[in-house]
């Protein structure tokens, strides 16, 4: 029914039901309507685009979303975040859904010092020599063995660039003086 009948609920008699929040159209529920765990609104599929947390699965719409996960892009809603359903980095505050945090670079909660920081803080921290648990650092030790290879790739890269801007001068050099000539 789009008009509720029931007077048991007196503050509520004689409201159009299944309206739409964004665009105030009235639809048939089954057809068009979705509801936003959220924000408790219904909207219609014209209004706005829903989505499921990737955590719980409730469906929300795109407005009340406020966290993805920083792996995948799912989204995860605030519920799922506050209840730490999912991990969330102490340091940077970035969001993993709990798919993406058992691999690396998810978050832990180390046993020893209880730091709730994903890998990349945690190589961050190492870096500039404020990590001192043995037990992150074990976990950041193949972040250490990549970034190793990744910044001798990016020096052999840069070296590589240099020979050729070298060589391109050479050549522009050759260029300017057979025109002159």
């Amino acid at each position: 029914e789009w008009i509720d009948t029931n007077t048991l609920r007196p503050d509520y008699y004689g409201t159009q039901n299944h309206t739409c929040y964004g665009c105030f159209k009235h639809y048939c529920y089954d057809c068009k309507m979705n509801f936003c765990s959220t924000c408790q609104t219904d909207y219609c599929d014209d209004c706005t685009k829903m989505s499921d947390c990737q955590v719980c699965g409730d469906s929300h719409c795109n407005d009340c979303y406020e966290h993805e996960c920083h792996e995948c892009d799912e989204k995860i809603c605030s519920k799922c975040v506050e209840e730490q359903l999912c991990h969330k980095c102490g340091d940077c505050d970035r969001v993993f859904c709990s798919e993406c945090s058992n691999f690396e670079p998810g978050t832990i909660s180390c046993e020893e010092c209880s730091n709730n920081s994903c890998d990349d803080c945690l190589l961050r921290r190492f870096l500039q020599g404020e990590q001192d648990c043995a037990e992150c650092n074990k976990r950041i030790a193949p972040l250490i063995v990549r970034e190793s290879i990744v910044s001798r790739s990016l020096k052999e890269e840069v070296e590589s660039l240099k020979a050729e801007v070298k060589e391109l001068k050479h050549e522009n050099k050759e260029l300017r003086s057979k025109n002159w000539n």
